[in-house]
C-alpha cells in the first residue's frame, strides 16, 4: 500500500502578540500516529533550549494544526508528564477541543 508521505508538522518557536509570559512552541500540520513520538521528542528538545523559572508554564499554540487524533492526545499527556509543567493549549481549534472535554484531558490542560 502506498499513499502520499504523511506531513510532519513544525515545531517552532515564533512570539505570540498574545500577552503571555512565554514564547509559544508552535505545532503546524499533522500529529498522528505516524509522528506523534518525533513531535514529542521535538517539543522536549525545544523545551531544553528555554530559561524558564520554577514555576513558568509551557505554552503551545495549536491553531496551525490541521489534524490532530488520539496519539496527539496521547504525545501531550506524555509532554506535560515529562516537563512536569503546566501546559497552557492556545488556539485550540473547536473539533480539539471537543476531544479534550470527552476524553476528560481538558482537566489537565489549560485550554484558551
Amino acid at each position: 500500500m502506498s499513499g502520499a508521505p504523511v506531513e510532519r508538522p513544525a515545531v517552532r518557536v515564533k512570539g505570540s502578540g498574545k500577552g503571555l509570559p512565554l514564547e509559544p512552541l508552535i505545532l503546524e500540520g499533522e500529529v498522528d500516529l505516524a509522528n506523534a513520538d518525533e513531535v514529542l521528542s521535538d517539543l522536549l528538545r525545544q523545551l531544553e533550549t528555554r530559561e524558564l523559572g520554577d514555576d513558568d508554564p509551557v505554552v503551545i499554540d495549536a491553531s496551525g494544526l490541521t489534524y490532530f487524533g488520539s496519539r496527539g492526545m496521547w504525545m501531550l499527556a506524555q509532554f506535560r508528564s515529562r516537563s512536569g509543567r503546566e501546559v497552557i493549549v492556545t488556539g485550540t481549534p473547536a473539533r480539539m477541543r471537543r476531544v479534550f472535554e470527552i476524553s476528560g484531558l481538558d482537566q489537565m490542560f489549560d485550554l484558551r
